[in-house]
């Protein structure tokens, strides 16, 4: 990676780029629909006109429909059809997610690109650190004992 940096600001190259729109021309028609439906299945809206679609369910079989209901009490056609839809919206839910989570790493690795060519290497200052175990830069502390023991932070 970092090599690929340097020849890239050797050639003048733009190392960031627009990494959202490079990603989202490659997404094909499926994917563009799952991501659509994880969008819509994430949203108040769609919890909303589902709890909506469940109340007139229940009301058209417990009440209109009094003399002979098509999904009697325990609804088990409803129970059917709510199955259903989770088990065809999670495979859906984790395509989008892991499209997200592949559009999170271009984004990441582009970011890292970007802070390399703008990394500077450290400026030596011409004294070296001090070592812990020579004390240098240790607080003294009194003890009870009349000794006088190094602390370090």
């Amino acid at each position: 990676m970092q090599r690929s940096v340097v020849e890239s600001l050797a050639r003048h190259e733009t190392l960031s780029g627009d990494i959202e729109s490079e990603f989202l021309s490659k997404l094909t028609v499926g994917e563009r629909l799952a991501d659509r439906i994880a969008d819509f299945g994430g949203s108040w809206t769609f919890i909303l006109s589902f709890a909506g679609f469940i109340l007139v369910w229940v009301v058209i079989n417990t009440v209109v429909l009094l003399a002979r209901p098509f999904d009697p009490y325990p609804f088990i056609l409803l129970n059917l059809f709510l199955s259903c839809l989770a088990a065809i919206q999670a495979p859906i839910i984790m395509m989008s997610q892991n499209r997200q989570e592949a559009r999170d790493r271009l984004r990441a690795e582009n970011d890292y690109r970007g802070g390399q060519a703008n990394a500077r290497p450290p400026r030596a200052s011409g004294r070296a650190r001090p070592s812990p175990a020579s004390g240098a830069g240790c607080a003294q502390r009194p003890s009870s004992s009349g000794g006088s023991p190094r602390t370090c932070s």
